[in-house]
């Protein structure tokens, strides 16, 4: 009730509105007073950007940290976003973990990836 009695006021006073735009969770005067929260009907999605398609399993021959297997698995999922210059360009850099360079490196990269996420 106090929300739609200052929301009267507000409009009969063209500025009071412009009030919505000063406030960081875009309250009215009329919000602020009756104790209420701006609720937003359709809900923010992000836009899920599919990796590629699992590949063969590689397995890893070697001890991984939890930051390493973290970080393979973060390429795999992430690598959907990215060109493939760039994709190219991240796992030349494992290069000495992979054995592979180029479209090569990205394969046996996801590869691995794709085997850790089946091992846990």
């Amino acid at each position: 009730m106090i929300r739609n009695f200052i929301r009267t006021v507000e409009v009969m006073l063209p500025f009071l509105p412009l009030s919505v735009f000063f406030h960081p969770r875009f309250q009215r005067l009329g919000d602020l007073a009756a104790g209420t929260l701006v609720v937003y009907s359709k809900p923010r999605i992000d836009p899920v950007i599919p990796g590629p398609p699992p590949l063969e399993k590689v397995p890893v021959n070697f001890s991984l940290s939890r930051e390493e297997e973290a970080a393979i698995l973060a390429f795999r999922y992430r690598s959907g976003g990215w060109s493939e210059a760039r994709r190219v360009e991240l796992s030349n850099h494992l290069e000495k973990m992979t054995g592979e360079v180029g479209l090569k490196g990205v394969s046996k990269l996801m590869g691995m990836a794709h085997w850790l996420e089946e091992q846990r």
